[in-house]
């Protein structure tokens, strides 16, 4: 599991070292001086100190140093780690997770809409993605498997052993972490889901993130303002669980809670 590093005590501020690689990755492959990136991050904003100060080159030094799976560091220049001639993930596994799930989620839509469900599945592996270009997990097929599969348990009539015959154990049982138990009452499903994906790698952590990130979209006109505020509460609630797995999609997720504010009030669509 990755550190917990948070800029201050809202839980939904930005962690430094996420901000850090968002901005190198705009730079590409090029280097950057501690004062380069200091600089930058004071000037955006996104991310601040308890006392309210400003972020110096010698706090960039020392976080860049912290997180060296993320950085590369020459002097007082880095960079984002870059590590030549291996696949972020094996594409075998994505064509092969994504034909799958297309059959399984085949005739179904995504609710509300005429769009097919596996645009859903494709947008959360999207997320996952980006979200591990800019943050490395350890084991990136199986995020990627567990965000293409992660409904196929819960909303197809697929079986585990099918899953872990086709992918092997590790996707087989992030997926049914990932999966609702419709057994329980209804009130109790997601902290018994959130137990069960603390339980797994933070590889599928992120994946649930992942998920909430694109399902905080307008919501249905139909639902009322208790209904989308229980929804952001879970939201909210989702993100304390899990966003300490990883800085980049812990703060995207943040940030879409935030502006699922927008949609509270029915009246404003």
């Amino acid at each position: 599991m990755a550190r917990t590093d948070r800029a201050d005590d809202d839980d939904y501020k930005v962690t430094l070292h996420a901000e850090i690689a968002e901005i190198l990755r705009a730079s590409g492959t090029e280097w950057m001086t501690t004062q380069e990136i200091a600089d930058q991050v004071n000037a955006r904003g996104r991310y601040h100190k308890k006392d309210g100060s400003e972020v110096t080159d010698f706090q960039i030094h020392g976080r860049t140093r912290n997180y060296s799976n993320l950085f590369d560091r020459d002097g007082s220049r880095v960079r984002l780690r870059v590590v030549e001639g291996t696949a972020l993930w094996n594409p075998e596994t994505y064509h092969l997770a994504l034909r799958f799930a297309a059959e399984r989620h085949s005739g179904q839509t995504v609710p509300g809409t005429s769009l097919p469900y596996l645009v859903h599945v494709t947008s959360v592996a999207a997320e996952v993605m980006r979200g591990i270009a800019l943050e490395p997990v350890e084991n990136p097929d199986l995020a990627i498997g567990c965000a293409l599969l992660h409904d196929v348990l819960e909303d197809t009539k697929t079986k585990f052993d099918e899953v872990s015959a086709s992918f092997g154990a590790d996707i087989a049982g992030g997926v049914a972490a990932l999966s609702k138990n419709k057994l329980l009452p209804k009130t109790a499903q997601l902290e018994d889901s959130l137990a069960r994906i603390r339980a797994r790698p933070m590889e599928v952590w992120v994946v649930k993130l992942a998920d909430r990130i694109v399902n905080l979209q307008p919501p249905p006109k139909h639902w009322d303002g208790a209904k989308r505020r229980a929804y952001q509460t879970e939201a909210r609630r989702i993100h304390e669980a899990l966003a300490s797995a990883h800085g980049v999609l812990g703060h995207r997720l943040a940030e879409m809670i935030e502006a699922y504010s927008a949609f509270l009030d029915p009246r404003a669509d």
